[in-house]
């Protein structure tokens, strides 16, 4: 007899990467960049509920993301989004999702993908293959899979998996790994890429509730020792308790604590194109784009303007000229500029704006 499928979709998020149109209030999953104006996390939903149904989707957020989720999408009960205490990166995310699984289900053993809400797809199909595929795999060998994508790019922003030399499957879809590679510079990634070995990493693990203990417990006993009080306080509704054992967590990256350390980990090289769209520069790279390859979104005229991002989200008109490889956004309050090769450092805008604030209240004019 099979073991139920679950997929946690982590959907925290900070909200500077598209600033202005994001913010700590509407992070990057909330905004609409699908074809059709959905929003990254309603496209996400969309696709899963087709893979395992949708009674079987989890949505892990932070309490101030609950109602937007709710309103984004509305076909999931309110029980199928949880909150977290307070940030703990992945390993606290992961850890809180899976003790209230088994808080809330009779399963001893169940499989659960872990994904994030706001990743570009750009193939649904070949990506439920690739998932029930490892989803099997892991469950059938006790095993930890992670989606790796094959590099279209020398990308020095993700971090990169190294297969081994031999498939562990029949069909040649899941490989062992070989180790991890930190955001590498820019001639190591371009080396990687040539090689054919690495793949980016997704940031997506498929595994057994099971194993999952018995891999923390392994390598990360002092966390493992904390997390089972968590689960077995969720068990019996002691959510007050389960609350302070939770701020005791570090915040941690489960990359570090398990990923990188596991010696039954299997990487999937993903059939679909895959995108983090970590910055407005990814957009049209990813996106729908008009005749000159600009991503164009809202009230917007433009001409003799090429591989541009221009979103107005205001009831003004966004007229441009003559403009190469720029990104304009105007908000219902805010206008920012700058060209695509800089896009990567708004959030040093944000925090220098913040600064900013931060001194005219202190020191009002």
């Amino acid at each position: 007899m099979n073991t139920p499928n679950y997929v946690i979709i982590m959907a925290g998020g900070s909200g500077e990467r598209f600033w202005p149109m994001s913010t700590s209030k509407r992070p990057k999953q909330f905004l609409p960049f699908g074809n059709n104006g959905e929003s990254l996390i309603r496209m996400t939903c969309d696709r899963i509920a087709k893979i395992v149904g949708k009674e079987n989707i989890l949505i892990a957020t932070l309490e101030q993301f609950e109602e937007g989720i709710q309103q984004e999408v509305p076909y999931l009960h309110p029980s199928q989004i949880i909150s977290e205490p307070l940030k703990r990166d992945t390993t606290g995310c992961i850890i809180w999702a899976l003790s209230y699984l088994e808080s809330i289900h009779s399963e001893s053993k169940f499989t659960t993908a872990i994904i994030s809400a706001d990743s570009f797809i750009g193939d649904d199909k070949a990506y439920a293959e690739d998932l029930l595929s490892s989803i099997k795999f892991a469950r059938e060998n006790d095993a930890i899979v992670t989606l790796g994508m094959k590099p279209s790019r020398p990308e020095t922003g993700y971090g990169y998996i190294h297969r081994g030399e031999k498939p562990s499957d029949l069909k040649g879809k899941i490989w062992p790994v070989h180790h991890y590679v930190e955001k590498p510079s820019k001639d190591i990634a371009l080396e990687m890429m040539l090689d054919g070995k690495y793949f980016w990493n997704c940031g997506s693990y498929i595994w057994s509730n099971v194993t999952f203990w018995k891999t923390l417990e392994k390598f990360a006993p002092q966390i493992h020792s904390t997390a089972l009080k968590i689960r077995e306080s969720s068990k019996t509704d002691h959510r007050e308790t389960a609350v302070s054992l939770f701020s005791e967590l570090p915040n941690i990256s489960i990359d570090y604590t398990i990923a990188e350390k596991a010696d039954n980990i299997y990487v999937c090289p993903g059939n679909f194109v895959w995108d983090d769209i970590g910055s407005w520069d990814a957009l049209p790279g990813v996106l729908k784009t008009d005749e000159n390859n600009s991503f164009v979104l809202g009230k917007v005229q433009c001409w003799d303007s090429k591989e541009c991002v221009f979103i107005n989200e205001s009831d003004h008109e966004l007229y441009t000229l003559g403009l190469d490889k720029m990104v304009v956004i105007q908000t219902h309050n805010k206008t920012f500029i700058c060209p695509r090769s800089e896009s990567q450092n708004v959030k040093k805008v944000v925090k220098l704006i913040n600064k900013t604030i931060q001194k005219e209240i202190k020191e009002p004019l």
